[in-house]
């Protein structure tokens, strides 16, 4: 079983995470955080597989969070999640660490096949 923490300000974005996720038969959604500032201590008490980072969040960039995350829960795979998906962004968020960007754009399956590929 993957066990996936959710970062995003939207709570729209969660819910639709949380229900397409639950579809999955290897995959559990842990918990969520939708502010940079209790997203480190989900991540601590949870010790999720991946993380799903929304690149922009209230007040802070997603990408400045990714050192924090390593650090609360090592091992885990960080996947940045964004609807601004431009070549900068994604640069910027793979040089902090992380291990895929996807389009919010994108297909669901993207998404899914990219969270079981990083775990591979």
């Amino acid at each position: 079983m993957i066990k996936i923490l959710l970062i995003d300000d939207e709570p729209n974005v969660i819910r639709g995470w949380r229900m397409r996720l639950a579809l999955e038969d290897d995959l559990a959604v842990v918990g969520d955080a939708r502010d940079p500032e209790t997203a480190p201590l989900m991540a601590r008490v949870t010790q999720p597989d991946v993380i799903l980072l929304d690149l922009m969040l209230t007040g802070r960039n997603g990408a400045d969070l990714i050192p924090h995350l390593f650090k609360a829960a090592p091992g885990c795979r960080i996947i940045v999640v964004s609807i601004y998906d431009n070549a900068g962004n994604r640069y910027l968020a793979l040089q902090a660490g992380a291990a895929a960007f996807v389009a919010k754009q994108e297909s669901p399956e993207t998404l899914l096949t990219t969270i079981r590929a990083v775990m591979a």
